[in-house]
């Protein structure tokens, strides 16, 4: 049976669930200084439509040829869990798991606004690919500790933040205009952390962290080339396949130059 991956399963559920729930509308709500309306939420539902499944059929087939089958089928049934864990949690649940479904939908979209936002203040993508890269390491690594270990984690991550910065070669006005916008953003990650669809999601990264490294590495470049897609989409267009292969692309050329770049602060 052909499977939706995991955001379209989400979003296609919250869509079906809007529709039968037609006297509780998705609702306009602000959050960290950044709105997020109805139509916004019904925009993300097409849009993991037209992205995810394309982008996993690229990634099964013999076109994508960056490792071998038998990691590219790890992948995908890495992919094909988690849709079975988020469709029990939606269809299974009651109200309140649909509020939760939609309150992290949103705050998933408020994360990339503000990634968005500090793009612009960093001005370098070169430095911007590996701070994200990085951030978004830590707090993986973060979400691994046990929950009264994280916030004293996450104060530890954003006080090396400025000096990565400053390694990367970007300038000091720039980065203390971006230590703001970090900021908001682990205050972001950690309100989606908390709803119970994030802790469910925080499952499935340890999953990945026990696979093989071929396997664990293949997951985390696809969702980084996805989520890089999602930072450089311009206005109202939707992600396809073609943005994907081109974050793919443009992510691999950013390793390559930032070998020459300076080393950021040790996180140790």
């Amino acid at each position: 049976m052909r499977r939706l991956p995991l955001l379209a399963c989400l979003t296609i559920g919250l869509g079906f669930v809007a529709a039968v729930r037609a006297d509780e509308p998705l609702r306009t709500t602000t959050e960290f200084g950044i709105t997020i309306t109805a139509d916004d939420l019904g925009a993300a539902i097409q849009e993991a439509q037209d992205f995810w499944d394309p982008v996993l059929q690229y990634l099964s087939g013999n076109d994508f040829a960056e490792v071998d089958a038998e990691t590219r089928k790890a992948v995908a049934r890495f992919f094909v869990s988690v849709h079975e864990g988020v469709s029990q949690k939606l269809f299974d649940g009651n109200d309140d798991s649909v509020e939760d479904l939609v309150d992290y939908l949103t705050l998933r979209l408020r994360k990339f606004v503000i990634y968005r936002q500090l793009r612009e203040a960093i001005d370098d993508d070169a430095a911007f690919a590996e701070l994200i890269e990085r951030w978004e390491r830590a707090h993986r690594d973060i979400n691994a500790l046990a929950v009264e270990q994280r916030s004293a984690r996450v104060e530890a991550v954003l006080g090396l933040i400025s000096d990565e910065m400053k390694a990367l070669g970007v300038a000091e006005e720039r980065c203390t205009k971006a230590y703001e916008i970090w900021t908001l953003q682990s205050q972001c990650l950690a309100r989606m952390a908390g709803t119970e669809t994030g802790k469910m999601m925080i499952g499935f990264e340890h999953t990945a962290r026990q696979m093989d490294r071929a396997t664990g590495e293949l997951i985390r470049q696809v969702a980084s080339a996805a989520d890089w897609a999602a930072v450089k989409k311009q206005g109202n267009s939707s992600l396809t396949l073609n943005e994907f292969k081109a974050a793919w692309a443009e992510l691999a050329q950013l390793r390559a130059k930032r070998l020459t770049m300076a080393t950021p602060a040790n996180r140790q």
